[in-house]
């Protein structure tokens, strides 16, 4: 099952609303997936960086089955396949509960396959913990990526998780923690303009116009000069 709500409304606080979606998904979205990302990327410049990822865990060994959390894993990674570009998503099965952040530098995607990849193999591996982190944390919230995974059913902490995250902070304080090595493949400077201004125009229901303009959104962590890092101009152009 997949779920879907605010980050930014504790789900374990009283005093605040919150309003959750939930969806199941259907057998053949993630070969469907597969063919959309292909052609995705065809049309897109994609820079295919080596990156360093955390697994990080914490609390005692799950008493899950694991084929709950690799049906959660399944799920969310069909869904980002499917709708092509988001920022996150939650999956649920049994007691496992799943939490992807993927940031707008990223093509979310094949950065979702690689992350899933990683925790299957992790999860095939050996023992697995109440609580797992496998996370990239870059110099702003468009460049990390998290996956959040919580074997007791504790949604409102997976999206505590999520939230570091969307901040542009690296989850900490782990039991023991290793890093992988893999690739991610990050969008290049134009296409990451233009799918935010693809994004945005679509949002407001106002036709994109076909000149040399684009947008970039900021985020979390951003600064003066990762903006103008971001938008490929000089400082100069940047402050006139």
């Amino acid at each position: 099952m997949l779920l879907n709500f605010a980050i930014y409304n504790p789900l374990n606080d009283s005093q605040t609303h919150s309003t959750i979606y939930a969806c199941t998904t259907a057998n053949d979205t993630a070969t469907s997936s597969v063919a959309r990302w292909t052609a995705y990327a065809d049309n897109n410049t994609t820079n295919t960086s080596s990156v360093n990822l955390e697994l990080g865990v914490w609390g005692s060994v799950a008493d899950s089955a694991h084929s709950q959390l690799l049906g959660a894993l399944d799920d969310v990674e069909s869904y980002i396949g499917s709708v092509m570009e988001t920022d996150f998503v939650f999956g649920y099965s049994g007691k496992a509960v799943v939490g992807l952040y993927i940031g707008g530098g990223f093509y979310a995607s094949s950065t979702a396959a690689t992350v899933m990849d990683q925790m299957r193999t992790y999860v095939a591996s050996g023992e697995v913990s109440s609580q797992m982190v496998l996370q990239y944390c870059g110099s702003t919230a468009n460049y990390i990526v998290g996956l959040a995974v919580n074997m007791d059913g504790d949604l409102p902490a997976v999206q505590q998780l999520m939230k570091t995250w969307s901040d542009a902070a690296c989850v900490s304080g782990f039991d023991s923690y290793t890093d992988i090595e893999s690739t991610l493949n990050i969008k290049s400077q134009s296409s990451h303009n233009t799918s935010m201004a693809t994004s945005r125009s679509a949002a407001s229901g106002v036709s994109s116009r076909s000149d040399t303009c684009s947008t970039v959104q900021v985020v979390s962590g951003d600064s003066c000069s990762s903006l103008v890092t971001e938008c490929g101009i000089t400082a100069t152009e940047f402050y006139e």
